[in-house]
């Protein structure tokens, strides 16, 4: 197991080009209809698109993902979806962003873990883990990368979770969904994501996550998480270059424990949503709709504001309403440089600076996995999923709480 330097969370929007639209229609019934539509239909929605779209996967709630020739900026896509937007059997239709990741007790390394005990910036949570460590009964899921086996990971904290990208080219890992969550590394080439972005080794940004809520504690080695017996579910969403908004709100429905076309449900429905990514542009339709549907269900959705150090409203998931928008702060207890702020934050949580940054289980591959690694990371991804953490703590004590606002 090696150590690094101290890094700091890359700032990590997604790229302003997408080859697909979300088209939501009025009036078709089922998934059925909208694979048998028929072709002078789809011609007069080429027509009114002024290029042809050809038809991807049908997304549940009268929804669809529409795939176009070609990659165009989400300017353009923009107008796109205006255009059939104004069609009378559409609903609305937007632009299929992509997302990325927001970049980013007894334990030996435990006394290296400020966020987690100290006074001024930290969480002080060695008082509530004397009422409560975390039950059982209470289900994370985290909406990320995937994740690594590690050390310091036990796999009896691990629920079955599902890889939700459909795009073999993201996944990275020789297909497209499957029930094996497993993190192959998200590494990119200079302009393999769009024109311009320059190249970048594998996150493990799933791995990283997990660990700052669940990693193994009071085992006398690595670090401790922030609960200690709830259960993770891992739910695969962010690969090379990022993540469909298509692909992320399936599982988002199907982490809350709704039914999703071509998916086996999931058994393990969740009450706490981690999604420690996010991207520019205001909250989408289908977004908000999936949050309020999510909501209704009991469960928690939280969200990292960001690190661009701009306002919160011009990102999203993190300026959706019925979120908890969490903004990072430092060791001293003030507010980070890099975080996104504004009236749309609700809860700020230790995320780390260059200076005084949070120790995080990774990967120490640059490309494919290779040895275990503990790392030290600063970002808003960070400070959500702590917050994550202590929200499962709190439906430990009493389950019935509700936190939606």
């Amino acid at each position: 197991v090696n150590m690094m330097a101290p890094i700091a969370e890359a700032n990590a929007g997604s790229p302003a080009f997408t080859n697909r639209l979300i088209v939501k229609f009025h009036n078709m019934a089922n998934d059925k209809q909208r694979e048998d539509m028929p072709a002078e239909r789809l011609k007069q929605l080429n027509s009114r698109a002024g290029m042809p779209l050809s038809r991807g996967r049908a997304l549940s709630d009268n929804t669809g993902v529409y795939i176009l020739p070609d990659w165009v900026h989400e300017d353009v896509a923009n107008s796109l979806a205006a255009r059939l937007s104004d069609d009378p059997s559409i609903e609305y239709a937007e632009p299929d962003r992509l997302r990325r990741p927001l970049f980013i007790p007894n334990d030996s390394l435990y006394a290296q873990q400020w966020n987690l005990f100290e006074d001024a910036g930290g969480l002080r949570l060695p008082g509530a883990w004397d009422q409560e460590r975390g039950a059982a009964n209470i289900i994370i899921a985290l909406l990320d990368s995937g994740i690594r086996n590690h050390s310091d990971l036990a796999p009896a904290r691990l629920v079955p979770g599902y890889d939700f990208i459909s795009d073999p080219d993201i996944a990275n890992d020789g297909g497209g969904r499957d029930a094996n969550p497993a993190d192959p590394g998200d590494w990119v080439a200079a302009g393999e994501c769009a024109p311009g972005e320059p190249a970048s080794p594998s996150s493990w940004h799933g791995t990283q996550i997990a660990g700052v809520i669940g990693a193994s504690s009071d085992n006398a080695a690595g670090i401790a998480g922030v609960t200690h017996g709830t259960r993770l579910l891992v739910v695969r969403v962010l690969g090379k270059c990022g993540g469909f908004s298509s692909d992320i709100i399936d599982a988002m429905r199907w982490a809350a424990g709704f039914s999703v076309p071509g998916v086996p449900d999931n058994a393990n429905p969740a009450r706490v949503i981690n999604l420690s990514f996010g991207g520019e542009g205001k909250c989408t339709r289908l977004e908000q709709d999936t949050i309020d549907a999510i909501n209704a269900r009991g469960a928690v959705v939280m969200v990292a504001a960001g690190n661009e150090a701009g306002d919160v409203k011009k990102h999203s998931p993190a300026s959706c309403n019925g979120v908890v928008t969490v903004a990072a702060t430092t060791r001293s207890g003030g507010r980070a440089s890099y975080t996104n702020t504004g009236t749309g934050v609700d809860v700020s949580a230790p995320g780390g600076d260059f200076h005084d940054g949070l120790l995080v289980l990774s990967n120490g591959g640059t490309t494919i996995p290779a040895a275990d690694y503990f790392l030290l990371v600063a970002g808003t991804s960070y400070a959500a999923a702590q917050v994550s953490g202590i929200v499962a703590l709190m439906l430990s004590v009493n389950e019935d709480l509700s936190l939606i606002h």
